[in-house]
């Protein structure tokens, strides 16, 4: 997440490059909407097997 009050920073990181909690508390509450997306990969002979209910 950058910080808004300079481009150049990522703001839930602290001068060791570790991660931190940040405080939301005062945020706007907004209506958001998130998509996932995956892809699977696997050989045919395994696909066929799940589908044939032979896992």
């Amino acid at each position: 997440m950058i910080n808004d009050t300079n481009n150049n920073e990522l703001s839930h990181f602290n001068a060791q490059g570790e991660a931190y909690m940040v405080d939301v508390g005062n945020k706007a509450v907004t209506q958001r909407l998130a998509i996932a997306e995956g892809r699977i990969t696997m050989q045919a002979h395994t696909l066929a097997k799940i589908q044939a209910g032979d896992h």
